[in-house]
């Protein structure tokens, strides 16, 4: 699969503030939430998600390397292996690494 060229204002419009989930909304939430996503992602690059990592108290960010917006696709032994884990609930961090941030080796 191919990602399409990074279009911020695409991003823009599709993601306003006013389509989005308060972020009290999402403080609310209960349940472990994994924020699944590619290092190479041009319409939801990792950095642009460390606001829903703040506001969803159980929220761990897993970035997938040479992976763009479709990981799943991309590199999908790494995804599935990660799905499985955190399905599992077995995930660990690296020594020195939180668990809230891991790279997942390809």
């Amino acid at each position: 699969a191919s990602n399409p060229p990074a279009d911020p204002s695409l991003a823009a419009r599709l993601f306003a503030p006013d389509l989005l989930v308060p972020p009290g909304a999402l403080s609310a939430i209960k349940a472990p939430v994994h924020l699944i996503m590619g290092e190479a992602d041009p319409i939801w690059p990792p950095e642009s998600l460390s606001g829903m990592l703040a506001a969803v108290p159980h929220a761990r960010e897993y970035i997938i390397p040479a992976a763009g917006h479709s990981p799943y696709f991309e590199q999908p032994e790494a995804f599935n292996g990660l799905l499985t884990t955190c399905l599992a609930g077995t995930e660990s961090a690296p020594a020195g690494r939180p668990l809230n941030r891991l790279a997942i080796p390809t």
